[in-house]
């Protein structure tokens, strides 16, 4: 492998790990973990399964690297996401 196409795959690399494109599954980022915890009950009881990244000491130091790192609830099925989004917004709004 050329030096100047190392350099290419590195950069490219660099820029979509900093560019913060968010996870296809992800409902939520919010920096209250009480509130992820709630939602993802919520969730749950309206038949959506969920998981949670970046809770606790798990994302203690990225939560030092910003908002990247903040506590985070996934939808476990793509098919569920638009769902999720939407109940999750009116459940906030309470």
């Amino acid at each position: 492998m050329s030096p100047l196409l190392a350099i290419i795959i590195i950069l490219i690399l660099t820029y979509l790990f900093i560019s913060h494109i968010p996870h296809r599954d992800l409902i939520v980022q919010i920096p209250n973990e009480d509130d992820i915890e709630s939602l993802r009950e919520h969730l749950c009881n309206q038949g959506i399964p969920t998981y949670s990244k970046n809770m606790s000491s798990q994302g203690l130091i990225a939560r030092r690297g910003g908002p990247l790192g903040e506590p985070s609830l996934h939808v476990v099925h793509q098919k569920d996401l638009s769902r999720a989004i939407e109940l999750a917004k009116k459940y906030l709004e309470q």
